[in-house]
């Protein structure tokens, strides 16, 4: 079973993320108790079983967004999670949503229900600034201008981690996923 963190602390997400800058990296915001973060959960839990490498590593931040969301709540739904790449954190004060919001220049000011992916070698530099994901996806509402070509689908979320786990790319981390897919699919063609 996975660890879940009590208490949410940037620093700590922060050292995780860069020691394992060799890997994949998920990271995922979500509610312990909204239906569609919990199955964007499930759509997580199951990239981790379909891929079964040393290469990737998750990150799940449970926050705290609608009536009922609380430690406890988070607890229990991070304990269906048994599988030691994944690490899990509490975050009452929505401190990392904050900080993807400005990242992904979503217009509210919380980021949550999103899934991102991070190629190897891209670190996190300063706790101001989140780092710009290779890909990412999202349920969030259309106010929120999130791009609603990138509503999370399991079989593109995928798709795109499974290039990158087969990538041997060295500028990879430089690029876009979605482009170099795109490059990749012309060059087949």
């Amino acid at each position: 079973m996975t660890q879940l963190f009590s208490k949410f602390k940037l620093e700590d997400l922060i050292d995780q993320f860069n020691s394992s800058e060799d890997s994949i990296r998920v990271l995922a915001i979500v509610s312990p108790t909204c239906p569609d973060c919990l199955v964007g959960f499930e759509i997580v839990k199951r990239l981790f079983t379909r891929f079964d490498s040393n290469k990737l590593r998750g990150f799940v931040i449970w926050i705290a967004m609608l009536e009922g969301d609380d430690e406890q709540t988070a607890r229990i739904k991070s304990e269906s999670v048994e599988d030691s790449r994944i690490t899990q954190f509490w975050d009452y004060d929505r401190a990392a949503g904050r900080l993807y919001a400005n990242t992904l220049r979503l217009q509210k000011g919380v980021a949550w229900d999103i899934y991102l992916l991070y190629s190897p070698r891209m670190r996190w530099e300063s706790e101001d600034q989140a780092p710009e994901p290779a890909f990412w996806m999202h349920q969030l509402d259309s106010d929120i201008s999130a791009d609603p070509k990138f509503r999370l689908d399991y079989a593109r979320f995928a798709e795109e981690s499974k290039f990158l786990l087969e990538a041997e790319e060295p500028d990879l981390a430089d690029r876009d996923v979605s482009q170099v897919l795109l490059d990749k699919k012309k060059n087949v063609t």
